[in-house]
């Protein structure tokens, strides 16, 4: 509970001066306002551009979602090297499943440029072959965190599209809860009250079939077959405020916080393994049909 602004506000002090700011002295003007401040939304609307292939229909309520703050090629349009941070633009906008395919095929593409040796400046290629830079950790500087940003969850959709309208022109609008109180899936499994959640992005073995984008009936797969050991973002959370420790010599890896678990159900078993946390993680309809909803604080600039 707060109290809101005020204008001269009298200091009733026990035994201060009687002639200035306290009970013996003149009334001052006090405008207050009560109010809760265990519910505030902050909410924004973004316009999302269209993915070949329509995958962004998968954006619906309750999923965490992310930006991309350079020009993505899955999509139809958008600013080239152009921040999409302005209202005023078409933004991509991608859900948990949806960014960790992104992250596998670009992985694809960048063994494909570094084995034809289009990175060998950059990576610092050795005469004998060997690079100077560690090719995992430059991917997830330059094409994960400086290519996508976690925004928050989806609240709702503005303006729904119509089924006869032109994908090729038409965007939807999608408003999003970038920090309070607001619902999500619960992709991280046996949760409790007041547990800090986060993202991690670590090291997984990825094939193209193990993704499912399209929400409507459990929609086929991806077609890729390639078996990768990849980045992906996968749930994390610890019950006491204690930064993840980065361990310099393991694997790289890096977390990103989402929030605080403000309410979540009582008496079920949602203690996951890995390879249910996973599916979770990766398909759309598995994450909606089986996680159920509870209350999150948003909070990503807290971390």
């Amino acid at each position: 509970m707060y109290v809101g602004s005020s204008q001269q506000t009298p200091m009733p002090y026990a035994g201060s001066n009687p002639h200035a700011s306290s009970l013996g002295g003149s009334t001052a003007t006090v405008n207050q306002t009560l109010g809760w401040v265990s519910n505030y939304t902050v909410p924004y609307h973004y316009r999302i551009a269209r993915w070949r292939g329509g995958y962004e229909n998968s954006i619906k309520n309750d999923q965490l979602v992310f930006l991309r703050t350079t020009n993505d090629k899955f999509i139809k349009g958008g600013q080239n090297n152009m921040p999409n941070y302005f209202h005023n633009q078409v933004h991509t906008m991608v859900n948990l499943p949806m960014v960790n395919y992104a992250i596998y095929k670009d992985w694809l593409q960048f063994e494909t440029d570094v084995a034809n040796g289009d990175y060998d400046q950059e990576l610092g290629r050795k005469p004998n072959g060997d690079f100077t830079l560690d090719k995992y950790a430059y991917f997830m500087k330059f094409y994960v965190l400086e290519r996508w940003q976690f925004l928050g969850t989806v609240i709702n959709e503005g303006a729904p599209m119509a089924a006869d309208t032109d994908a090729n022109t038409e965007h939807r609008l999608i408003n999003s809860c970038i920090r309070g109180r607001q619902t999500t899936f619960n992709i991280w499994g046996a949760i409790r009250d007041g547990d800090y959640l986060y993202l991690k992005l670590c090291l997984k073995d990825t094939k193209g079939t193990d993704f499912q984008l399209d929400l409507k009936n459990f929609g086929g797969r991806m077609p890729d077959l390639a078996s990768r050991r990849c980045f992906q973002f996968v749930p994390f959370y610890n019950h006491t405020y204690k930064r993840p420790d980065i361990n310099g010599n393991s694997e790289p890896h890096h977390y990103i916080y989402v929030g605080r678990c403000f309410r979540t159900q009582r008496g079920v078993e949602m203690d996951y393994d890995e390879e249910e946390t996973m599916r979770r993680c990766r398909e759309v309809s598995h994450m909606a049909a089986r996680s159920i909803s509870f209350e999150i604080l948003v909070d990503p600039i807290e971390a």
